[in-house]
């Protein structure tokens, strides 16, 4: 394990020093796309650039202490509970509803990430044909956290929670593509960066939350149902955080027209 683990790492090193001298810094040097394809991404990011310079310039400081970037930040955190601990406890679900041996759970449970892997798909298109973010990211949200507490409700046969976790795992995974499109849109390069990065460090919190209260909740009480919707909790609290996210309706209106 500890050989795997080393010669990743070398590897990821060589791939890292191929990027160093292949990947170009601006799409006008990028010798593999067409003369047509580099002039209409470079006319794209400009574009981009002077809507945002419409909006009045945003330092480094200010984004990371806008309201937004702090909304963004918790919505995410809120977020991950759920979707963290839900991948650790997926199998166990599957495993209480169906009896099925665990091997045979295990793979069930790969049953959702097929079905969210065609909704990323398209609700990434949905949300770009739309121009609209806030709500392509907060309803999934809540639709994930309702699906969710249903699967909980006991009795339920095993057809139907798979059916449920599937529809969970479908409304969950339209969440990031909108979602990280909302720090972008008022705010400069540099500080649109900065803002990233401070909203993924404080969302992961949420990936060490999640799981923790959820052993905590099953020590304490025994009772799965509530562990589950504990992590639903997350889910719908992220979706509401997004809603009170402000997105300028002038940028809504020239992402829509183009």
């Amino acid at each position: 394990m500890a050989l795997g683990l080393h010669s990743g790492r070398n590897s990821r090193g060589h791939f890292g020093i191929i990027t160093w001298f292949y990947l170009q810094d601006h799409p006008k040097d990028a010798a593999w796309l067409d003369a047509e394809e580099r002039d209409w991404i470079s006319n794209e990011l400009e574009k981009e650039r002077r809507l945002k310079l419409a909006g009045g310039h945003v330092t480094v400081w200010r984004g990371l202490c806008q309201r937004n970037t702090l909304l963004l930040a918790v919505a995410l955190c809120f977020a991950n509970v759920e979707s963290y601990a839900f991948v650790f406890w997926l199998p166990t679900t599957i495993n209480r509803v169906s009896g099925f041996s665990v091997s045979v759970s295990t793979a069930w449970a790969a049953l959702p990430y097929v079905v969210g892997f065609f909704s990323v798909i398209a609700a990434g298109r949905m949300s770009d044909r739309s121009g609209e973010r806030k709500f392509h990211a907060a309803v999934p949200l809540m639709l994930s956290a309702t699906f969710f507490s249903l699967s909980t409700v006991p009795g339920l046969s095993f057809p139907v929670v798979i059916t449920l976790l599937c529809l969970t795992t479908a409304a969950g995974f339209c969440f990031p593509p909108p979602f990280w499109v909302l720090p972008t849109l008022t705010q400069g390069d540099s500080a649109a960066a900065a803002s990233i990065g401070l909203i993924n460090c404080i969302g992961n919190l949420g990936g060490f939350f999640g799981p923790s209260a959820v052993g905590l909740v099953l020590a304490r009480t025994h009772s799965y149902p509530l562990g589950m919707l504990i992590l639903a909790m997350g889910a719908m609290l992220a979706g509401l955080v997004l809603l009170a996210v402000r997105v300028p309706r002038k940028q809504v209106e020239v992402t829509c027209s183009t």
